[in-house]
């Protein structure tokens, strides 16, 4: 079980409510939102906790679907939609400070996370370092792999690529690969076409810097 639980202030300030005295200075509210997010198993957490870690792992998807680079000057990311806050406010648990809760609130807490990630970016040199060393599990979301399959119906093009991406990870902390072609559906609509655009551009890159070619392989 964890020594805390997660609330909201009068002041619509996300507040640590810890059952150990000491435990209240440890982290910040970014920092305590990214340690949810990077724990590998969500077992004993409140209701609370488990929708703040469900709403920090929904940042830190997009933030890794985000081009790393810029490393002095991390792009925000952007605002919430009222589409997408509209779930965040219905989905909400019991929780202590429940009644403060609203969209601009949601907004401002997510912005708190977003301003640790850039600074902590900023100060190791890169997100892939900050996951590496402090989510290394998150690493992998956001990018595109390939994979080489056995194509046995096919004598003339015995292998072929798959391409798939991982938009995010499963509950138990694994990421989960969807098929390439799925981004298209899944980021879908003018607010998402930067998205699928930065997912993309990769690829093109790796094939315009190194033109490779694969003679008896045939994408399937």
């Amino acid at each position: 079980m964890t020594a805390y639980d997660l609330g909201l202030l009068p002041s619509g300030r996300l507040h640590c409510f810890p059952s150990n005295a000491d435990d209240a200075t440890t982290h910040d509210i970014g920092e305590r939102l990214f340690t949810l997010a990077a724990s590998r198993n969500s077992t004993g957490l409140s209701p609370s906790l488990q929708y703040w870690r469900n709403f920090a792992r929904q940042y830190m998807s997009e933030r890794c679907l985000m081009p790393r680079v810029a490393l002095q000057q991390p792009e925000p990311v952007k605002p919430f939609t009222d589409t997408e806050t509209m779930p965040l406010l219905m989905g909400a648990p019991p929780m202590r400070g429940a009644e403060y809760l609203s969209g601009p609130v949601l907004q401002r807490i997510r912005s708190l996370l977003d301003t640790w990630v850039c600074e902590q970016i900023q100060s190791l040199g890169g997100l892939d370092v900050l996951l590496a060393k402090r989510a290394p599990q998150w690493h992998q979301v956001g990018r595109v792999c390939f994979h080489l399959a056995e194509n046995k119906g096919d004598p003339d093009y015995p292998f072929a690529f798959m391409a798939s991406y991982a938009p995010e990870l499963s509950e138990q902390g694994h990421i989960r690969y969807q098929p390439l072609g799925h981004a298209l559906q899944e980021y879908a609509g003018l607010r998402n076409k930067e998205a699928l655009i930065r997912l993309l551009s990769p690829v093109q890159l790796a094939a315009v810097r190194r033109q490779l070619t694969w003679p008896v392989t045939r994408q399937l």
